[in-house]
């Protein structure tokens, strides 16, 4: 009878073992997946530290950056501002500054037009006549109920600025 077991408890042994192998080899897939599955890291976007002119705002992003239109900014949380190129404040921390001070010259979308509306582009970004205008925009800082929260382009603000305004307005860009 002895030895009727001993092939069984070989057996159980063996399947034992196998199992355990299996389930090894099932985590380090899985491990192999997670490590797949990491993401991409964000985008990058920030604000120019010098102001510019509007005629020349589609010069003004550093290399691997352009002018960003503002629906490639509107939603920030799927980016990362860059603080080493962009324009900071006492308490942006790794976020843009918000606020009438961090306006930014921002591509609308639009066909060229320089009229004083809200949605002007200074001729598509090529005038720097003061009597031209074009629309820049900022992070509301108002967070005492006067801004509209749901207003077309929340939690933006824009501001018609004159193409002209060099020593006001900063430039939006975004990773290419």
């Amino acid at each position: 009878m002895l030895r009727l077991k001993e092939p069984t408890v070989t057996a159980a042994g063996v399947v034992l073992l196998l199992a355990l192998v299996s389930l090894l080899g099932q985590w380090q897939s899985t491990a192999r997946a997670a490590d797949k599955r990491s993401t991409a890291p964000a985008r990058a976007w920030y604000l120019t530290i010098a102001t510019h002119a509007g005629g020349d705002a589609l010069a003004a992003c550093a290399a691997g950056y352009h002018m960003a239109s503002l629906w490639e900014i509107h939603e920030p949380s799927n980016l990362r501002y860059d603080t080493e190129l962009g324009l900071k404040s006492d308490d942006s921390g790794s976020g843009p500054p918000t606020g009438k001070p961090a306006l930014g010259w921002i591509r609308t979308g639009r066909s060229a037009v320089s009229s004083g509306n809200v949605v002007a582009n200074c001729n598509a970004l090529t005038s720097s006549a003061s009597t031209d205008f074009g629309t820049a925009v900022s992070r509301s800082a108002d967070w005492g109920g006067t801004f509209d929260p749901v207003g077309p382009i929340a939690p933006w603000e824009n501001v018609p600025f004159n193409c002209d305004a060099q020593n006001i307005v900063h430039v939006w860009c975004v990773q290419d």
